[in-house]
């Protein structure tokens, strides 16, 4: 007879190889929390979701009964897509590690921590991480998605990309499918000016591409079309 214990659910008894209930509750469970280094806009309170390379840090606790464990002498192994990346020989009671991941955006990289002697079971958690494309999103004109002739100011916004700072980027915009230049000082800023001589009902695209100057093919890109009002 084995019994297995399945973290935050029941306790199953196996008998020949047949799954029965304990009909007793597990007290404990995984509390975990995950962080990626990718860069977000200071007013984004969203969550900072990884690209590829992007570094990731994953912490636990433990709790049995609403209590944190103190798993000090504990084995915790750490297993990264299946690859076991921590165990008892780099030391006991490991609740935090931290990697870079290789998945491609759209993916997902899976983290599995496991106790293999909790109370005489093996207890897992298992979490997945969506490795998200980097993206910009670009903001200006009005409300409606109209533009007044004269001059209006567009702000480009990077999400997710594995930069410490704007200046780590390259701004790329387009207007009318024009080239265009962003300012100097704030290349993610772009000023278009639309003479009085355009008709109203005019569409303008807009477009703008950010890049990582370090790794050119990281990058994001959006477009929009805007009518003259």
């Amino acid at each position: 007879m084995q019994k297995v214990t399945i973290a935050g659910i029941f306790s199953l008894v196996v008998i020949n190889g047949l799954f029965f209930p304990a009909f007793a509750f597990a007290a404990s469970q995984f509390m975990v929390t995950w962080e990626a280094d990718s860069y977000v806009p200071g007013w984004y309170s969203g969550k900072a979701l990884p690209t590829r390379n992007s570094l990731i840090r994953v912490a636990f606790e433990l709790i049995d009964n609403g209590k944190p464990v103190n798993l000090s002498k504990s084995i915790v192994r750490w297993y990264v897509n299946d690859e076991l990346v921590r165990n008892e020989a780099h030391g006991l009671g490991i609740t935090a590690y931290q990697f870079k991941t290789s998945d491609y955006p759209g993916n997902e990289t899976e983290v599995r921590i496991s106790i293999p002697n909790y109370k005489g079971s093996s207890v897992d958690k298992i979490l997945r991480i969506p490795v998200a494309h980097p993206e910009v999103i670009i903001q200006g004109g009005r409300m409606d998605g109209t533009l007044g002739r004269g001059e209006t100011m567009f702000r480009g916004f990077p999400f997710f990309f594995n930069i410490r700072n704007l200046s780590n980027l390259r701004f790329a915009w387009t207007a009318a499918n024009q080239g265009s230049e962003g300012s100097e000082d704030s290349p993610w800023d772009f000023s278009l000016s639309i003479p009085e001589s355009v008709p109203l009902g005019t569409p303008i695209e807009i477009g703008l591409t950010a890049q990582n100057n370090a790794s050119p093919l990281e990058m994001g890109n959006i477009s929009k079309t805007m009518m003259v009002r």
